[in-house]
């Protein structure tokens, strides 16, 4: 029998205090209504399915969200049945949106900052410029910093796997 979710109601979210009961409050689904002091706040709960690691992620304030943390939920209940990791996609979505607003630092952002203190004062600067330009610029200069997760050879050169 599958397990049954929308199980608080808003009184019973209202009443929970530290003091009368678990610091946690299951609505079903993966969704815990979190109770610490004064606060309260809605957390989704899952488990990584590669590594059995145990996750929580964040979906925000009891009195600012009610119904929308519901709906957060469903989402994360789908991208765990898509094999996607709630919070990864979190993360990139935020990553995404800080590059569109132009707030985010680039690959190429950084290295000019690293250049300037690092490199410029080298005698082989002109080398390492020169492949860093080729091999890593060319390809990922403008991804974001956060959007870099690790590094693989190929015989193109090195790349980042996004």
């Amino acid at each position: 029998m599958a397990r049954s979710i929308h199980q608080l109601s808003w009184n019973e979210c209202k009443r929970a205090t530290p003091d009368n009961g678990p610091p946690y409050l299951g609505d079903g689904g993966g969704l815990y209504l979190q109770v610490r002091g004064e606060g309260k706040s809605w957390v989704f709960r899952y488990t990584d399915r590669r590594t059995s690691d145990e996750h929580w992620l964040g979906l925000g304030s009891m009195s600012t969200y009610d119904n929308e943390a519901r709906e957060k939920a469903r989402k994360c209940r789908q991208l765990l049945a898509e094999g996607k990791d709630p919070k990864t996609e979190r993360k990139n979505e935020r990553a995404e949106a800080a590059h569109r607003a132009g707030c985010a630092r680039t690959v190429k952002q950084l290295w000019d900052e690293f250049y300037d203190v690092h490199i410029k004062f080298l005698k082989e600067r002109e080398g390492l410029t020169g492949v860093m330009r080729k091999y890593v610029l060319s390809k990922i200069g403008n991804m974001p910093i956060a959007k870099v997760k690790g590094i693989s050879s190929s015989k193109a050169g090195p790349v980042a796997l996004g």
